[in-house]
């Protein structure tokens, strides 16, 4: 799978206009973060529907559709402001296999936010935001929903003590 060239990382980031600042957010984070590529390339080989856990504004979903993966994607967040720019931006994309709801996931397993997924799940930057008795059952979660040829993609970085 290609990753998107410029032309179309700017494209990704201008569906975000006209909010300037979730323009510019969008911009310097495919442009500096390898996080993106490196989703795509975990994926790659998998056809099945993507669980995106703490989603943000949906970035992750107009990246794959650019690779061209066209795959179900549900993208949960518990940040209402973000999962209704991430409605909107893919409603106007016309990310038609997209869909975005707002869950607490640090209750995620309690309220049945994972129950019926099959197939991949990403936990990108969530984890270390999460209450540490959380953090487990969640992972364990995540990880019934995977069926053959899906993936776990997981990027944690551990919260430091200052």
């Amino acid at each position: 799978m290609n990753p998107p060239d410029r032309v179309a990382l700017h494209g990704i980031a201008a569906r975000f206009l006209p909010s300037r600042w979730h323009y510019h957010y969008v911009r310097s984070k495919l442009a500096s973060d390898p996080l993106y590529a490196g989703v795509t390339a975990a994926l790659d080989g998998s056809d099945a529907p993507l669980l995106d856990l703490g989603c943000g504004v949906g970035l992750l979903a107009h990246y794959l559709d650019s690779c061209g993966f066209r795959f179900g994607y549900r993208g949960i967040d518990n940040d209402r402001s973000k999962i209704e720019r991430a409605r909107a931006v893919a409603a106007d994309a016309r990310l038609t296999h997209a869909r975005f709801e707002v869950i607490d996931l640090a209750n995620a397993v309690g309220n049945g936010a994972l129950a019926g997924h099959r197939g991949s799940v990403a936990i990108l930057d969530v984890l270390q935001f999460l209450p540490p008795p959380a953090q487990a059952p969640l992972l364990r979660s995540a990880a019934a929903c995977i069926t053959p040829g899906a993936r776990l993609v997981i990027r944690w970085a551990r919260r430091q003590r200052l």
